[in-house]
């Protein structure tokens, strides 16, 4: 979820700075490629750019972060629906009479050998 924020964050910050960046860059251009004719249609692309790059830049922001939680739950689900495995680390214990003793690897395989017999 965090990396969804980040990147929408980001995002949003980009569209913010390329609007109001083609303020200067797109008149410019035009004047460039068409001249005085070129710097009106360069400043209208550049008053639209300056509305559209910011919207842009926080569908994006909400798009990434409701990308963000959905990843999230989606991992959150996985672990509770996964069932828990369990492997044993070592036989059971061999008990002899009443008497707990310590673990005896050798007595809990003639326990395992005894029981399957």
């Amino acid at each position: 979820m965090r990396d969804g924020v980040l990147q929408g964050t980001s995002t949003f910050a980009r569209g913010v700075t390329y609007g109001f960046k083609g303020i200067v860059t797109k008149p410019a251009e035009g004047v460039r490629t068409k001249g005085a004719m070129g710097a009106i249609q360069g400043f209208a692309k550049a008053i639209v750019g300056v509305v559209v790059q910011p919207i842009s830049g926080c569908l994006d922001f909400g798009a990434l972060m409701v990308s963000g939680v959905g990843t999230s739950c989606t991992h959150c689900f996985a672990a509770i629906e996964q069932e828990p495995t369990f492997e044993r680390s070592r036989l059971p214990r061999a008990i002899q009479g009443k008497v707990l003793t310590p673990y005896n690897e050798h007595s809990a395989q003639g326990q395992v050998c005894a029981s399957r017999s």
